[in-house]
């Protein structure tokens, strides 16, 4: 009895160290576990579809964004130029004025004769003085902006919005820095042919952890305008620019980072008309814009788990239907120009599509549409120009809104801009 009483004790004290043995295994195991789910999710998730990250995906929509926005940031400015020119030409017509010397204009003192001492004639009087006064300003601004049928004008804008967030996408916030700097000549017939260079700066962020771009650009731009009758004008603008992109993201401690090159070709072609009621001026007004994107292909550095993106072609087709309605006020330091815009955009952009892959998982090929344009918005605008002598000051609101459902992989249309504007004519 003994020796069967020892032999279980035995038995028990080795199956008890099995279970210590056991225990610590399995603590040491869940340790393990614990330590890759807190400290490398990034390894975790290394061969998981990249697309299905929210930061991730609004980051690399920002770039197609952002070739949008440059093209857009580009033509404004060029029509802002050309409506002034327009405009001013259209009221000298409609004034009919000659050029003359500051000095003639005392000459309207001599009205004063045919006029009575009453509350009317004063009034017509003081009506006239003002309209010469005008004619003549404008004829100045007229001459600051073509002199000797040359002129060269420097505009620099900066932009702040955000687009909102979708299903697949977070929140973008961007800034928008640009420069541009043409020359430009008055040939026959009042057709104006301009050309000139561009640089700009833009700045983009996604989501809570701020996974950003920064992006350099320079480009050339071609434009002319073209009088059609009394009432109407042909704008064209041809542009192309040069991309740098700069991607930055921190999904664990280390930063990972990338370098993208690109390029940018577009047309914009408007038809607009002039309409006068009273003091204030409607341009109704037809739009259309083109353009083709190629960003390279290219590869993050930084971390085991980089991505490599392939090539991306971008198209943008946009037809804009809109009107503008402008209010000028006279001072004696400039003109204030309160104006307000309503557009309709409908976008026929395609979609554009890019394959990815990690590093360290070659044989697994990730697709993604990264922008789906196919929608339409209204766009309004608020804004306020201060011209005088050979400079311009300018500042603007514009809310645009879709008019349409969004799917999930469509870009959030509502979004809200600012811009400011300087424009000095040489």
């Amino acid at each position: 009895m003994q020796i069967i009483s020892l032999f279980m004790n035995k038995s028990q004290i080795s199956q008890g160290k099995n279970i210590i043995v056991y225990i610590l295994l399995e603590k040491f195991a869940v340790a393990i576990f614990f330590f890759m789910f807190f400290n490398l999710p990034y390894v975790q998730n290394a061969h998981g579809n990249p697309w299905e990250k929210k930061d991730l995906k609004g980051l690399y929509k920002s770039q197609a964004n952002v070739v949008h926005r440059r093209a857009t940031n580009t033509i404004d400015p060029v029509l802002s130029r050309l409506d002034t020119i327009w405009k001013t030409r259209r009221k000298n017509e409609i004034h009919n004025f000659a050029r003359q010397p500051i000095g003639n204009i005392t000459n309207d003192k001599m009205t004063r004769e045919k006029y009575q001492q009453s509350h009317d004639a004063i009034s017509d009087y003081q009506e006239t003085f003002i309209d010469s006064i005008t004619n003549h300003l404008d004829e100045n601004i007229d001459q600051s902006l073509i002199y000797d049928n040359w002129s060269y004008w420097i505009s620099g804008n900066i932009e702040y919005g955000k687009h909102g967030s979708t299903q697949n996408a977070s929140l973008i916030n961007f800034q928008s820095d640009g420069l541009i700097i043409t020359f430009e000549k008055n040939l026959r017939q009042n057709i104006l042919l301009g050309i000139g260079i561009t640089f700009g700066e833009d700045k983009s962020s996604a989501g809570e952890k701020a996974d950003r771009m920064t992006t350099n650009d320079y480009g050339l731009v071609i434009y002319s305008h073209t009088p059609i009758g009394g009432t109407y004008s042909i704008q064209t603008i041809h542009g192309f620019n040069k991309y740098g992109m700069y991607t930055y993201r921190e999904p664990t401690a280390n930063m990972i980072s990338g370098k993208r090159l690109g390029f940018q070709v577009f047309n914009s072609i408007r038809l607009i008309k002039d309409v006068k009621v009273n003091k204030l001026i409607f341009r109704p007004y037809s739009r259309f814009d083109v353009g083709f994107s190629s960003l390279r292909p290219y590869r993050e550095e930084g971390g085991k788990n980089t991505i490599s993106f392939s090539e991306q072609k971008i198209l943008m087709f946009k037809s804009n239907l809109g009107f503008l309605v402008e209010y000028d006020w006279f001072t004696r330091f400039g003109k204030l120009s309160p104006h307000g815009q309503i557009e309709h955009v409908l976008d026929l952009s395609k979609s554009s599509s890019v394959n990815s892959f990690y590093h360290n998982n070659h044989g697994v090929l990730h697709h993604a549409n990264i922008d789906d344009l196919r929608q339409s918005s209204w766009r309004y605008s608020l804004g306020l120009d201060f011209k005088f002598f050979n400079s311009a000051l300018s500042a603007s609101y514009t809310r645009s809104e879709e008019s349409e459902a969004h799917l999930p992989d469509q870009p959030n249309r509502e979004s809200d801009l600012l811009m400011f504007n300087v424009m000095v004519n040489y």
